[in-house]
């Protein structure tokens, strides 16, 4: 009995450390991540870190007593199986599981030892001349906002029904460095994906290097813009305080900021405020603007956020069941971007144009296995007030956008930021040129030039 209970002690363990690893740390490089930790002063959020440690322990006690109790008696009483040769059964079946996660970190492994070019040719000192006509640019960054939403034949109706008719940008992908908030959120403005990915536990530390980079906002602030950051969640977390302080954002605003009342109170796992309060405290600082000064703002909404999303007060249906109220979570999103730009259009604000785009696909949530059914699952992004771009339906990434940003803006159709490239220029990005399969390994494998940025 102590034997069996020991090896299935053993492997619960190391079961649920190797899923712990997939879904925190899977595209992880071991060169840029030990660069990392030796080169950057930033260390892991605390809270984060008891997190994972939870999900660790949590994932542990309950594949324990799948393979000590549940499976045992399943396999002895339903199929008359010798609980010893039972016990033989089970404990190779973990250990097969064991080893099949283990070739797969193997071969991450063996990708980040290899090198790769692709950060050779990166635009990092960017020097735009000044556009004749300086345009404002509002950029929402909805949380955990697909395509798929709008998706009729799997939800039974558009629930993006107003922003989705909007112009598109083009098809807007997910990649290796993109996968998460803090990852897309400065691969857009630096054009540089956050590898490793050290999502969860550290991930926004990765986003507060890059200190010497050039960023969007670096360049709108050479040129007399003002630059405005708001968000539902904790500025700290993630540290987007110091990342952004860093690249010249003039006001920067988060949900300890921003809150007034209890019934500001938003999204609880991160101690957020509602998606309504934000773009209400937004609109309150767009409204009262009068300088005349250009201007870029980012708002980062929380509310779409898994596990399950925060439902607000206004937006209920009625709808008890967690599926239905995450879709009532989703039309809300819808209408309160929809109903946010339509207010801010009729305030008195020169050539202002907005980008909707999702910071990253949708993780589990109530909905993700109907999610999962489509094929072509994409980022949303869409344009307001906004010429599309030439080519229709273009594949691009995040730091594509950050380029598109600086075109739509007026500094040239073949704008670069980092890796990206403008979607207004005949340029090939990285995305058409090498695919994505070949692209994630790329992004995978160990650089100087990256490991360089990381130091800074």
């Amino acid at each position: 009995m102590a034997p069996r209970i020991f090896v299935n002690l053993l492997l619960s363990v190391l079961l649920s450390a190797f899923l712990t690893i997939r879904r925190y740390f899977w595209s992880l490089t071991l060169n840029n991540l030990l660069s990392f930790f030796l080169y950057t002063n930033t260390v892991p959020e605390i809270p984060f870190s008891y997190f994972i440690l939870k999900k660790f322990i949590l994932c542990a006690v309950l594949l324990f007593i799948l393979l000590n109790f549940f499976l045992p008696f399943l396999l002895t009483k339903l199929f008359r199986i010798n609980r010893k040769k039972c016990f033989g059964y089970i404990s190779l079946s973990a250990f097969c599981l064991l080893l099949f996660f283990t070739a797969q970190l193997m071969h991450n492994i063996r990708l980040s030892l290899e090198k790769t070019d692709i950060y050779e040719n990166m635009a990092l000192q960017i020097t735009p001349p000044d556009p004749a006509n300086k345009k404002n640019l509002i950029l929402i960054i909805a949380e955990s906002l697909e395509n798929t939403y709008a998706d009729e034949k799997l939800f039974g109706k558009n629930l993006l029904s107003r922003i989705s008719s909007e112009v598109k940008l083009g098809r807007y992908y997910q990649t290796a460095g993109t996968d998460n908030t803090a990852s897309a959120t400065t691969a857009i403005l630096c054009g540089i994906p956050s590898t490793p990915k050290l999502s969860e536990f550290i991930r926004g530390s990765v986003s507060s290097s890059f200190s010497k980079s050039v960023c969007i906002s670096d360049i709108l602030h050479q040129h007399g813009y003002d630059n405005y950051f708001y968000t539902s969640d904790s500025l700290p977390f993630a540290n987007k305080n110091l990342f952004l302080r860093q690249h010249h954002f003039d006001e920067i605003k988060g949900a300890e900021e921003l809150y007034q009342t209890s019934k500001d109170a938003g999204h609880s796992h991160f101690n957020g405020i509602s998606d309504t309060r934000l773009f209400d405290a937004a609109y309150e600082k767009l409204s009262s603007l009068k300088s005349g000064r250009p201007f870029f703002m980012i708002i980062l909404t929380l509310n779409m956020h898994d596990p399950d999303g925060f439902l607000e007060n206004r937006c209920k249906t009625g709808n008890t069941d967690k599926k239905s109220a995450f879709l009532d979570i989703v039309q809300c999103s819808d209408k309160q971007i929809a109903a946010f730009i339509n207010k801010v259009q009729k305030l008195p604000l020169k050539d202002t144009v907005f980008i909707i785009a999702g910071d990253h696909l949708a993780r589990p949530n109530p909905v993700f296995s109907t999610l999962n059914k489509s094929n072509d699952r994409m980022i949303f992004s869409a344009l307001v007030n906004a010429a599309p771009p030439p080519v229709e339906k273009r594949p691009f990434l995040a730091w594509d956008m950050g380029a598109s940003i600086l075109s739509l803006l007026g500094f040239g159709d073949n704008a670069k930021i980092g890796l990206g490239v403008s979607l207004y220029s005949s340029e090939q990005n990285l995305l058409e040129k090498s695919g994505a399969e070949k692209l994630n390994k790329e992004l995978m494998k160990n650089s100087e030039k990256y490991n360089e940025l990381l130091r800074n």
